[in-house]
């Protein structure tokens, strides 16, 4: 198998390369040490790039919007002790309180196709952080509409910034995470799983990393307080 050489912050690394996929590795961006990664695709009602365009319309319009993500690999509770360990982590190195800001990358699918449009249309009406408290709060009325699958394992992401990426020019290396609590397993999508939360570590020579492992981001959003919230729908 053919290696490239990666350069990561001021030291070289070696990798092994699937066949067939052409790597630049100045295009490679330096992985964060913890961040939420996605397969970008179509939701239910919309394009791609109407979602895109609807969500960056919300944040310039009301100052947040609200993602909806049915993953077992993104559950709420998960993806807001890792905001909590990323935003620890910058202050125990005193560093800017932007440095302890989580990122979610919205990356291309492996092959055409790869991702799947969500066929469930249920419109969120209400959220909140802890689903078995009576505190559930109606969502902004002026935000665009938070639709898909909603169940008692949804959990809807907020975000008060997002960057959606036109040409090809960012891409991450699949290689470079695992998954957040157990990093030592490699970062596998599949049908199931379109997000996953997950911490720097070097998966490039585990013998059960994906094969595709460069992927294009075509957004990125941050994550704001309280990071994660569940969901429900009311009628009327």
């Amino acid at each position: 198998m053919k290696r490239a050489v990666q350069k990561v912050g001021s030291s070289v690394k070696t990798v092994p390369v699937a066949k067939k996929q052409k790597i630049d590795t100045k295009q490679t961006k330096k992985p964060d040490a913890f961040c939420l990664l996605a397969i970008a695709g179509p939701h239910a009602g919309c394009t791609e790039d109407s979602c895109w365009q609807a969500k960056i319309d919300d944040i310039n319009n009301i100052g947040e919007t609200y993602w909806n993500v049915f993953s077992p690999k993104a559950r709420a509770d998960a993806v807001r002790r890792l905001c909590q360990k990323a935003e620890a982590a910058a202050e125990e190195t005193e560093t800017s309180s932007d440095e302890g800001r989580v990122w979610v990358y919205f990356l291309g699918a492996s092959s055409k196709g790869g991702a799947k449009m969500t066929h469930t249309r249920n419109v969120a009406t209400h959220w909140a952080v802890d689903k078995t408290a009576d505190d559930w709060k109606p969502f902004n009325p002026k935000m665009s509409a938070l639709s898909g699958k909603i169940s008692a394992q949804t959990c809807a992401l907020r975000f008060d910034k997002l960057e959606y990426i036109e040409d090809e020019g960012l891409h991450v290396d699949l290689w470079d995470y695992g998954e957040f609590e157990a990093p030592e397993k490699p970062v596998k999508f599949n049908q199931g799983t379109c997000m996953q939360v997950v911490q720097q570590h070097d998966n490039s020579g585990h013998k059960d990393r994906m094969k595709s492992h460069i992927r294009p981001v075509c957004a990125r959003a941050r994550l704001a307080d309280p990071f994660a919230v569940y969901l429900q729908c009311r009628e009327g």
